[in-house]
């Protein structure tokens, strides 16, 4: 009956297994799904734009007094009055130009002639412009093209070749004839130390390309500023296809098994572009922690829930095993669990050899009792009968309550002198323990059959009640053995 009912039980709980861990695993990873769509969100259009912004909005605040201040050095009435003079005292313009440096607080101040193309700098003239290629290029294109100013990045040769950022005003006489350039120069600095906090504090990789793929500043994956070329990497060919028509945007990419977002934004007036990249692991692993622990509380919860819920339903199983097999009123083995235990008996009684009989037992008088005094006094005979039978038994024996008032026993290697005996015995237990119930005195008639050859236990029993009911013809409170024919 057990390996019978496990399989129910055994289902059940897989069930419940599925139903648990389909539904706390699913609201773990749907709240991780969530998480990560919103981070993916808050990088891709809070963060990458933010950093993007700040980095520009510091770029212009470097340059707005630069270009104001170039602007006026090109209008400068000494500047223009020493060219007109033929650029005779260098001293003086170098004094111009240190003064220009630190009123300014810059890297550097320049001018170049028109006329004799030489590069005068704080520190005296320090070469002659001589070729409209290589590093003086720069002059030759600015000076066809026209513009009051242009903002240039290059090295700057009078300081050790520092990348510096150029504000090239354009310088002309009262009467519009091109005299040269003049202008300030500063260092990437501040844009370098703003790349290396937020690199730092946003785990970020920011840098510049110019519009030939060229990093110019910060450094890609691998990469060092001015030695190395977008194309370089691999996982970010795709984009570095586009330049120099690249639009602003975000986009992603794979690289070393990570997922990036990019934020790409060109700055006009440095002609570079600027990248700032995150890895997304590096927001996701706060989640992902999460999940991994969210899926271990429900893996806990889902045993515990398990262990439990299997408890139960084994003690429930036990008491519904009791309930089938004991009679809920005597406590005795149910008539279901007797047959199944004296056929067992039987069985291995025919194998030896051995003696055995059989007594059925009923009460005189009960159902009279039990009309006239109630269910109640009925049932507390029926318990009462019980106990004295069973203390009258043997362990050995097997007794029930086969219906009503009706009780069958078995008794084991038991000849049938001896189980006539027994039942005379317990006729009298019954007869002096048995309270007397509205002036009747409870008694017991019962009938007496030995196993024979090929009895099985239906036959054994009609045997007993054949007898039994002789008792009861021959004035009740009797035992009487079935006799063989």
């Amino acid at each position: 009956m057990k390996s019978f009912a496990a399989a129910p039980g055994s289902r059940i709980l897989a069930v419940l297994a599925v139903v648990l861990c389909a539904g706390l695993m699913g609201t773990s990873l749907a709240g991780y799904f969530i998480s990560r769509a919103s981070i993916r969100e808050a990088i891709t259009g809070t963060e990458l734009p933010l950093t993007s912004d700040n980095i520009y909005s510091e770029i212009q605040k470097d340059l707005v007094r630069p270009t104001l201040m170039s602007s006026m050095m090109a209008h400068d009435a000494f500047l223009l009055h020493w060219v007109e003079q033929g650029e005779k005292d260098v001293p003086l313009m170098s004094s111009y130009l240190s003064e220009m440096m630190k009123r300014n607080d810059v890297f550097t101040a320049f001018f170049v002639s028109e006329r004799t193309r030489g590069y005068y700098h704080a520190n005296g003239l320090i070469r002659t412009i001589t070729a409209p290629d290589g590093r003086d290029a720069w002059y030759y294109q600015e000076r066809d093209a026209g513009a009051p100013y242009k903002i240039d990045i290059d090295h700057d040769t009078a300081n050790k070749d520092r990348l510096t950022i150029f504000i090239n005003a354009r310088v002309e006489s009262a009467r519009g004839e091109f005299l040269g350039f003049t202008g300030l120069g500063l260092t990437v600095d501040s844009v370098a130390s703003l790349i290396a906090q937020y690199q730092e504090r946003y785990q970020r990789t920011i840098f510049f390309t110019d519009r030939q793929r060229k990093i110019m500043m910060g450094s890609a994956p691998g990469g060092q500023p001015g030695t190395s070329v977008l194309d370089d990497f691999a996982e970010m060919r795709e984009l570095s296809e586009q330049l120099p028509t690249l639009a602003d945007g975000t986009y992603e990419y794979h690289g070393n098994g990570r997922h990036h977002y990019v934020k790409v934004r060109y700055i006009p007036e440095l002609e570079w572009y600027l990248f700032v990249d995150k890895a997304e692991d590096a927001s996701l692993g706060g989640i992902r922690s999460a999940l991994a622990l969210n899926l271990g509380i429900s893996l806990l919860v889902t045993v515990v829930v398990l262990g439990i819920v299997g408890w139960a339903m084994r003690r429930f199983q036990r008491r519904i095993e009791t309930l089938a097999q004991t009679d809920a009123l005597t406590d005795l083995p149910t008539r279901g669990r007797f047959v199944a235990l004296a056929e067992a008996a039987i069985a291995a009684a025919h194998a030896a050899a051995e003696p055995m009989a059989a007594l059925v037992l009923d009460l005189d008088h009960f159902k009279q009792l039990n009309d006239s005094q109630g269910h109640a006094a009925g049932d507390a005979i029926l318990r009462g009968f019980a106990a004295t039978l069973s203390g009258a038994l043997r362990s050995s024996d097997l007794v029930c309550r086969w219906g009503g008032d009706e009780f069958v026993a078995l008794l084991r290697n038991t000849p049938a002198a001896e189980a006539g005996a027994i039942a005379a015995r317990i006729r009298e237990c019954v007869e002096r323990d048995l309270p007397t119930v509205a002036l009747v005195r409870l008694g017991v008639s019962v009938g007496v059959a030995d196993l024979r050859a090929g009895d099985a236990l239906e036959t054994l029993i009609e045997r007993a009640d054949r007898a039994l009911y002789a008792a009861k013809h021959s004035g009740r409170n009797k035992v009487v053995a079935d006799v063989a024919a």
